[in-house]
């Protein structure tokens, strides 16, 4: 990464460099891929034909054999997005820490450390988002149950909707959490997680050492 912003440094137009997720170990187990965001200078971007009209743009670099993919962000798009009033703004992501790794311009400095609270609207919007992702799990593990009376796919879906859950306990908490969220929601709340995680689980391992198949169960709980 260092080698990378000394490559960006080197360009006058380049203002700033965010580092999109954080460098450790639970992070970078396997992964070929960065994610960063390049502030330049307004006006200067070097749009390509497969860019088209949109207003984002995505470049993707290499250092080290590992491919960094980059948003070029515009000084003053930056500006609105911490504002609020792109329709790309800065909200926050609760699975996903940002870094200012460089930075040639105070104001973006300053504009960061702003940007970078929680907000009640994203806390809100989030849990709307994976309670909305929680129902839609359970009303396709009660179909796998009576219509299908497949009981091991719809104890799958039930541990699907247990890390929508996990998610909704993080967002809950105000944290950022990049690493596995069961694990930390279970140390959140563990009467909550036994009973919809570490259960369900144990109960699946169950019927897949019986050899069952987990079929003919009439109800769901």
């Amino acid at each position: 990464m260092n080698r990378f912003v000394d490559r960006v440094a080197q360009d006058r137009y380049a203002l700033a460099v965010v580092l999109v997720g954080s460098l450790c170990a639970a992070t970078l187990w396997r992964r070929e891929v960065l994610w960063v965001w390049i502030i330049e200078a307004d006006g200067v971007t070097r749009r390509l034909i497969s860019d088209g009209e949109e207003e984002r743009i995505f470049r993707i670099f290499a250092e080290d054999g590992i491919n960094i993919h980059s948003e070029v962000i515009p000084r003053s798009r930056f500006k609105r997005m911490v504002e609020g009033s792109s329709r790309t703004a800065f909200s926050c992501n609760f699975f996903a820490e940002r870094k200012l790794v460089y930075s040639k311009d105070p104001s973006i400095a300053s504009w960061f450390d702003q940007a970078q609270s929680i907000a009640t609207k994203d806390r809100e919007r989030e849990l709307v988002a994976f309670s909305t992702w929680t129902i839609h799990a359970l009303r396709i593990a009660r179909k796998r149950l009576e219509i299908k009376r497949d009981l091991g796919l719809a104890s799958q879906e039930v541990l699907c909707a247990a890390h929508s859950v996990a998610h909704t306990e993080i967002i809950r908490h105000g944290q950022v959490w990049e690493d596995d969220v069961i694990d930390r929601a279970i140390e959140l709340d563990p009467p909550l997680f036994q009973v919809i995680y570490l259960d369900v689980l144990a109960k699946r391992k169950k019927l897949e050492g019986a050899g069952e198949g987990g079929r003919g169960h009439p109800t769901l709980p």
